[in-house]
């Protein structure tokens, strides 16, 4: 068989996998350091609410404030959704690349017989996925040496199938002076792209991984960034916060001063709100105890007799009028059930 004969053998080249996965990694901290920012902004609020209630324990008051513990809690709630779904993308990125890499690691042990690869293999151990336990925590880290560990393999395939390469050449040479090993060079030369399609194969389901990763990151950092901009729009916790959306995070000190700022304005505007409220209220009050007595003035005349008892709106008896008294409504019971979310973190 001549060489004009012999279809060429392209040598595998490790495509840009490595970068791939280091915008993944990128995408990843990212979403970490907004969610630093929401559990921030959070305990502001928790802070705030546990606050003001302790504060302020008329009964008044308590209506009112349950409005600013339902936007808490529901703000509350979001987030932990949002936290348990990247829980369940993160455990299953780690599936993929953990049964990729197991594939990887038996083919190699079975087809290719490079002492260097084999040692890599038994010197890396990692945890064993559970398939029933989706919500399991498998560290970033752990992650990254997983496909650390399947790009290190791929590049020692590749050097194995360059060595190949070279060791066919020179069979092709010993052939071209001939030697009849005709038969022999075509399966050398077989079993040579077999690792390269192999190598092929490996790589396209990296890469598949890295796009879908990739495009569910991308959908879960929309969804994020949706919650994040409602909740500093909705509540002006400082204007450092709401600016910094993709950015990455701020340092503690500068967390730490915007937080005491911005919880020392919001509950200066809540104070002044709820004593503009309390005013109100008793003025209200007030007005409507002396049109009621006026109007049983109107109505009953000045020679009122004595044995028809006008009902003072403003005391604590009943008696006179006859009538039962409306029960009392146990507004520290009604806030004790309602203060449970400041008062976790007080």
């Amino acid at each position: 068989m001549s060489d004009s004969n012999q279809a060429p053998i392209h040598s595998v080249q490790p495509t840009d996998l490595k970068s791939d996965f280091e915008t993944i990694h990128s995408s990843r901290n990212t979403i970490e350091s907004i969610f630093t920012l929401m559990e921030r902004n959070l305990a502001i609020l928790k802070s705030m609410y546990g606050e003001v209630i302790r504060q302020n324990k008329d009964s008044v008051f308590v209506f009112g404030l349950d409005s600013f513990y339902f936007q808490s809690k529901l703000l509350d709630v979001e987030f932990e959704d949002l936290k348990r779904q990247l829980l369940l993308i993160s455990n299953r990125m780690y599936c993929e690349y953990y049964k990729l890499h197991k594939l990887v690691v038996e083919y190699v042990l079975k087809n290719i017989p490079e002492k260097r690869l084999k040692h890599m293999i038994q010197s890396t151990t990692f945890p064993a996925y559970k398939e029933l336990e989706p919500y399991r925590v498998y560290p970033f880290e752990t992650v990254k040496e997983v496909h650390a560990s399947i790009i290190a393999l791929l590049h020692g395939i590749h050097e194995y199938i360059q060595t190949q390469e070279l060791e066919l050449e020179a069979h092709r040479k010993k052939q071209n002076i001939g030697l009849n090993i005709n038969n022999f060079v075509v399966t050398f030369e077989y079993n040579v792209r077999l690792v390269q399609e192999k190598a092929r194969l490996f790589e396209s389901y990296l890469g598949f991984f890295h796009d879908l990763h990739s495009k569910r990151l991308k959908h879960f950092s929309d969804k994020m960034n949706l919650l994040y901009t409602r909740m500093v729009t909705d509540v002006h916790f400082d204007d450092a916060t709401s600016t910094t959306s993709m950015v990455g995070p701020v340092s503690d000190k500068t967390q730490k001063k915007s937080a005491k700022r911005a919880f020392q304005q919001n509950v200066g505007k809540l104070m002044k709100g709820l004593r503009f409220l309390k005013t109100k209220t008793v003025t209200k009050m007030e007005d409507t105890e002396s049109e009621a007595e006026v109007d049983q003035t109107e109505v009953l005349g000045n020679d009122n007799p004595s044995n028809i008892p006008i009902m003072d709106l403003g005391s604590d008896t009943f008696e006179s009028s006859g009538l039962e008294p409306e029960p009392e409504i146990n507004y520290d019971v009604y806030e004790k059930n309602n203060s449970s979310f400041g008062q976790d973190d007080a």
